[in-house]
């Protein structure tokens, strides 16, 4: 019984999601029925009783109480676990230091990936807010039995913070949170395959190419930064949590060797140098139209969000744009506008060089 157990919370959403039904509760638990199997959950927690229904759930599911244990509890979570390749890293350290070292990496690291998630930049003066809230929600369970393999959790939402709305695909618009995992795995990705496989620093239009996806000075720094000097290799195998599990799946292992170490730092630098004149992408809101009957040309005013903060971008449009911007504002539709941008006043943005406009599809 060496394992961890659930929680009764964590035990009645899982047997919710497997399609079991809970009768009426008595007065010291709730009996839920399935077929014909029976898993009584008492009102106040019991480690027997709950050892007792992983025994159960188990044999129902032939599989073993320790992997059903884990299942139940990281039902709501995406799981990334992070396997320490070290041949006396587990004599060195104490199991609560290498758990304190990846939750400080996983700090670092979804910072970065949850900044990127909100706008691609190659680097950031200023971390949003949003993104500084969601790291703070990276929790670093036990590693597994005999283990180095350390899971870092991202929780998702439950079934009661879950949109339903009709004729919507809930895939289509995923949790920040998802997003931000989305962004890591595609980022990391990209990192393994055009830097560490190639074994090369990656040319201008590649690093431009890898901040498209995601790359930032930061994740560089953060992944770098995670090698100890007996650390031979982090492998890290990425789940979906399975109650929100998408119908595509990323590749789930990347390899990231310590000899690569030096390279991705250079590649996060030569990131962070980047000064070229870049285009960005803004979405948001109409808020504001102007234009001269006797001119084809009108400005609009969109309320969009920069690092985290809110700030008003005035756009110059030719008449055909201007007629769809006026009817997503009637409409409450958002737009998005592609181009290179100046600041206006204090707070506000101007596009110089639009590249694109149109009504934003998810």
């Amino acid at each position: 019984m060496d394992y961890l157990l659930p929680n009764r919370t964590q035990l009645h959403q899982y047997l919710n999601h497997k399609g079991w039904a809970a009768r009426a509760a008595g007065q010291i638990g709730t009996l839920w029925t399935k077929d014909d199997s029976e898993i009584g959950v008492l009102h106040q927690y019991d480690s027997q009783n709950m050892h007792a229904a992983m025994r159960n759930l188990a044999s129902r599911e032939r599989r073993q109480p320790s992997a059903v244990a884990e299942s139940v509890r990281y039902l709501y979570m995406d799981v990334t676990w992070v396997k320490v390749i070290s041949p006396g890293y587990a004599a060195q350290l104490p199991q609560l230091a290498v758990m304190a070292k990846a939750l400080s990496t996983a700090f670092r690291v979804y910072l970065a990936a949850a900044a990127a998630t909100i706008e691609r930049k190659p680097t950031f003066s200023n971390i949003p807010t949003r993104a500084k809230a969601l790291a703070r929600t990276i929790q670093v369970d036990y590693p597994r039995r005999n283990t180095y393999e350390v899971p870092i959790l991202i929780p998702m939402p439950g079934e009661s913070s879950q949109p339903m709305i009709d004729g919507i695909d809930p895939e289509a618009y995923p949790p920040f949170a998802r997003q931000a995992n989305l962004t890591l795995k595609e980022s990391l990705r990209a990192l393994n395959r055009h830097v560490i496989e190639s074994a090369s620093e990656p040319t201008d239009d590649m690093l431009d190419d890898l901040v498209e996806v995601g790359l930032s000075a930061e994740l560089c720094s953060a992944v770098s930064g995670s090698f100890d000097e007996d650390v031979e290799a982090l492998v890290a195998s990425m789940e979906w949590s399975p109650a929100t599990m998408p119908r595509e799946m990323l590749p789930e292992q990347i390899i990231l060797p310590r000899e690569a170490a030096d390279l991705i730092k250079r590649t996060g630098e030569r990131i962070k140098r980047r000064n070229v004149t870049r285009e960005s992408r803004f979405t948001g809101m109409v808020v504001a139209l102007e234009r001269r009957p006797e001119e084809d040309e009108g400005l609009i005013t969109i309320l969009t969000h920069v690092d985290g903060r809110e700030r008003k971008l005035e756009v110059r449009l030719a008449r055909g744009d201007y007629q769809e911007a006026v009817s997503c504002h009637r409409e409450g539709a958002s737009v998005t506008v592609e181009g290179q941008v100046e600041p206006r006043g204090r707070r506000g943005l101007k596009v110089t060089s639009l590249v694109s406009f149109g009504r934003t599809f998810h």
